[in-house]
Formats: structure tokens, C-alpha cells, sequence
């Protein structure tokens, strides 16, 4: 059985709500404007105050380039809708499973602290990418980073795509 992918929430969600808090203005307007005409509230309508002050415009200079960059800002939400949203999770094996970046990282620092001499470990992990760095006390041996590589390949054979796996030593104390 195979699971869809975790997904990236859509990009066009900020282009989104914008749009949304301008037509929530628009609509305050429009209310302002009906409840104003039925005399139900006092005060001044605001649409028919700006029709009239548009009324009579001649073309401006200006109007072509904010045209033009109100129909790219078009295009670009356009774009930013239909983009394929981006996968979040790496695959475990069967593909029901899916794993955060951070969880892989964390499992690859638990792996490098279990290797002895290790006394400290970092990861950070991507989609297809996993870094470690080892601190040991005094001076390694010289397959410790083989030895690490080979348990993180082990560990992350669960994966359906094993990531690139990077391992770094670090020495701190006497012999460094």
C-alpha cells in the first residue's frame, strides 16, 4: 500500500489572503454604503464619493506601468497556484511511513553517540542528505567515520532512498 506524500502547504496562501482581507475591505465599504443609503446609520457614503472624484480622469503617465505590474503580480499568483507544492518527508520502504528531515537527523546523532569513543554528535539532515559531526576525546581511530558511516547506512536502510551520508570527526582534549 502506498501513501501520498506529506505536502508543503500551497505558496500561494499570503497572495491568498491578501486578496481575502481586500474583498473583506470592499465588503465593509458596500455596507457602510447600503446601511448610509437606507439611513439607517448616519454619515457620508464612500463609493459614490469616489466614482465622482474618478469621473472626468484623462490617462495619466503612470497608468501604463502600474497596469503593467498589476498583470505580472497576476501572473505571479497565477504561477504560485498551480506550482507543485514540495514534499516535506523522506519515504520509509513501503511507503506508508514518511520520516521529518529532523527525525532522520535525530536518529543519525543517536546512532553516531552510540559508536564508541564518541562523546558528542550533531546532525542535521535534508531530503537527501545527512551530516554528522563526531566530537571524541583524544585521538580517533582511523575508521571511526567508516564505522559511523556503516551503522547510518544500516539505520537508514528502513528508507526507501538511502540519503548521502557525511560524517565529520572532531577532536577535543588531550591529543587535539
Amino acid at each position: 500500500m502506498t501513501t501520498r506524500a506529506p505536502k508543503a502547504r500551497p505558496a500561494a496562501i499570503a497572495g491568498a489572503v491578501t486578496v481575502i482581507a481586500l474583498l473583506i475591505g470592499i465588503a465593509a465599504v458596500t455596507i457602510n454604503d447600503l446601511l448610509v443609503s437606507q439611513q439607517w446609520v448616519t454619515g457620508q457614503t464612500v463609493i459614490p464619493q469616489a466614482l465622482t472624484t474618478l469621473d472626468g480622469q484623462t490617462p495619466q503617465p503612470w497608468f501604463v506601468p502600474v497596469g503593467a505590474g498589476i498583470a505580472v503580480l497576476g501572473v505571479l499568483f497565477l504561477y504560485l497556484a498551480v506550482k507543485p507544492r514540495a514534499t516535506t518527508r523522506v519515504a520509509g520502504s513501503e511507503q506508508t511511513v514518511w520520516f521529518a528531515p529532523r527525525a532522520i537527523a535525530d536518529l543519525a546523532r543517536t546512532t553516531a553517540l552510540d559508536t564508541v569513543p564518541v562523546v558528542k554528535a550533531k546532525a542535521s539532515a535534508t531530503k537527501r542528505k545527512v551530516t554528522v559531526t563526531a566530537t571524541v576525546f583524544g585521538s580517533p581511530p582511523a575508521d571511526l567515520s567508516d564505522t559511523i558511516k556503516q551503522r547510518l547506512t544500516e539505520r537508514f536502510s528502513a528508507l526507501a532512498r538511502t540519503p548521502k551520508i557525511a560524517v565529520r570527526i572532531r577532536q577535543e582534549g588531550a591529543n587535539s
